[in-house]
């Protein structure tokens, strides 16, 4: 970095001249996008030369070349560009930095593929503050923050400005050959560099700033459009609208921005290049009557002349329509855009491509259903069925399985037969004999009455008070034995005894229990002196008294209680427990 900082780069005179536009954007995502900006710019009026940048044969084919040769637009291969330029690492944003420095103009409107203008943009390199500066730059959302290493790593102090939104840039190069050589530099190093940053955008903000080069900015703010930035000249007028986040996608299948300027216009151009062009590159291909057989171009006729349900089997099923320009119209998706028809041994063989992958291959069968699998994705069956002409088919999703693991019927399917028979019954059918004869095919007449004698519902509500009886007479009257079931029901339980006073009860016959076990202890204890034995009772007696047994037992005499047994009291053991320890305290 401090070498390319520190080398004389001086501007090459006479290598480049004049004004022009540099579009990066080639193979099958950024073509469409491109094309929709060029038809765009030549429809505004812009006749400012334009380079279409891409990277190796196969994002640019002859068929692309043919189509932008009428706008004036010259297409240039950054992989032949670098052999004569070698340069370490040369991918999808390391190629804006390097066309903007070797392309053949010296002064650059550096677009993206998605950008489309509001206006022609020639009217910028005219600008008295570019004039002085040499560059226009115009803000993004946010600024570099503070603690990136990246200001560190280009030695330059952290500086609170908003950072570049590279979607356009207007470069004289004579004035900025240095920077934008250092750039360069930066972008030829991704490897490194794109670790602190976001891409190239940022290379040219710390590039200016390194070299203290000086450049204009418009001092309107970015404006946020749904998926799309919009950026305004020096004088606060929108220019550009940068579709970054909703390229144009040649199956047409983009949102709708509201507030986006020129938009059925862009649809448009999509339109027709959907038309002209198809990306044969990629292995897809499109029919083209011109190169088939007769028994081929038969077989087109009748499949174009129909329409068909194509029913993904297990998944939904939809009407489709096969175009006579080997486009699909009705029925047309992501995965089913382009068809094609090729002699194979068993038959002709009908292709069904994407923009960029064949989808599936289909083989008539002998009941005249074509029949295939998805070469991609869930890789499920396909059937293209033969539908009546004049009965279109809706899209409709698999229906949820029952409980017999039967599918079960979209709501309301089996209307539509029946409003038929009821017009076919009702169509030219007058009333005879006040009544309506209404007649279903392949069945009896069934015999209805007419509307004059069918009762006037709209009256009903209205006589219906009448009619129902006197609710607070229908109660007065009720049964006397429910009046007095109601009069037991109301009647006020007998009190709750009174818990408290049962409990205050419970010490009083404790201290008369206690009394009794005192009697009970001086009669053993007199018996155990007589005998020098300890009674049984004494044996069983509690954990809690234990220690206070032991000793006494030992005294006893013949070993009998010198290890008392435990025994678990209970709850409803209370009274027997309170007698033993009192009885062992005495012992």
């Amino acid at each position: 970095l401090e070498r390319e900082v520190a080398a004389r780069r001086r501007y090459p005179a006479g290598r480049f001249a004049g004004r022009g536009i540099v579009i990066c954007g080639g193979g099958t995502k950024y073509f469409p996008c491109a094309w929709v900006t060029i038809r765009l710019l030549r429809h505004l009026g812009c006749r400012l030369p334009i380079e279409l940048w891409h990277i190796g044969p196969n994002e640019m084919s002859p068929a692309m070349r043919t189509l932008l040769a009428p706008l004036g637009v010259q297409t240039v291969d950054g992989l032949e560009v670098r052999q004569k330029h070698p340069v370490v690492s040369l991918r999808g944003w390391e190629l804006k930095a390097y066309a903007l420095l070797h392309c053949r103009f010296a002064e650059v409107l550096l677009l993206d593929a998605d950008n489309a203008p509001v206006r022609d943009p020639s009217d910028l390199f005219d600008e008295p503050e570019y004039r002085q500066k040499g560059a226009i730059f115009w803000p993004d959302f946010w600024t570099l923050p503070e603690k990136t290493p990246i200001w560190r790593v280009m030695g330059v102090p952290y500086r609170e400005e908003p950072a570049f939104e590279s979607g356009q840039i207007v470069v004289d190069k004579r004035k900025c050959w240095k920077a934008l050589y250092l750039a360069g530099h930066l972008n030829e190093h991704s490897a490194w560099y794109y670790r602190f940053i976001h891409g190239d955008k940022d290379t040219f903000h710390l590039a200016w700033t390194r070299l203290g080069q000086p450049y204009a900015m418009p001092h309107k703010r970015l404006e946020a459009l749904e998926a799309t930035m919009c950026q305004h000249d020096l004088q606060g007028r929108r220019l550009f609208q940068h579709r970054n986040a909703d390229k144009w996608r040649i199956d047409g299948r983009n949102r709708t921005v509201p507030g986006f300027k020129h938009e059925p216009l862009c649809r448009r151009f999509l339109e027709e290049l959907r038309r002209r062009w198809f990306p044969t590159t990629l292995g897809v291909r499109r029919w083209d009557p011109g190169a088939a057989s007769p028994a081929l171009r038969a077989t087109a006729r009748a499949l174009v002349r129909q329409p068909w349900s194509y029913h993904r089997v297990g998944h939904d099923r939809r009407s489709l329509r096969l175009r006579a320009d080997g486009l699909i119209g009705q029925g047309v998706a992501g995965q089913e855009f382009y068809w094609h028809l090729r002699p194979s041994p068993s038959g002709p063989v009908l292709e069904i491509f994407s923009p960029t992958r064949r989808t599936c291959r289909l083989l008539r069968g002998k009941d005249g259903i074509w029949r295939g699998r998805w070469e991609i994705c869930e890789k499920m069956p396909i059937e293209l069925t033969r539908l009546p002409v004049g009965r279109p088919q809706t899209v409709s999703r698999q229906g949820r399985k029952g409980r017999q693991g039967k599918t079960m019927e979209p709501p309301l399917a089996g209307l539509a037969p029946m409003a038929r028979t009821l017009r076919a019954g009702l169509a030219g059918m007058p009333p005879k004999n006040g009544k309506l004869q209404i007649r279903v095919p392949g069945k009896k007449s069934a015999t209805r009455k007419s509307a004059a004698t069918f009762p006037q519902i709209g009256k009903a509500p209205r006589k219906a008070p009448a009619i129902l009886p006197d609710i607070g007479t229908a109660i007065e009257n009720r049964p006397e034995s429910v009046l007095s079931a109601g009069k037991a029901a109301r009647k006020v339980p007998p009190p709750v005894p009174d818990v408290g006073k049962a409990r205050r009860s419970v010490p009083t016959k404790a201290r008369q229990v206690g009394k009794a076990a005192w009697n009970v202890s001086a009669t053993l204890r007199d018996a155990a002196k007589a005998s020098g034995k300890v009674p049984a009772t004494v044996r069983h007696a509690p954990k809690a008294s234990r220690k206070k047994c032991d000793k006494p037992a030992k005294m006893a005499g013949n070993g009998q209680g010198s290890h008392l047994q435990r025994r678990k009291t209970s709850n409803s053991d209370t009274f027997k427990a309170t007698a033993q320890r009192t009885r062992c305290k005495n012992l």
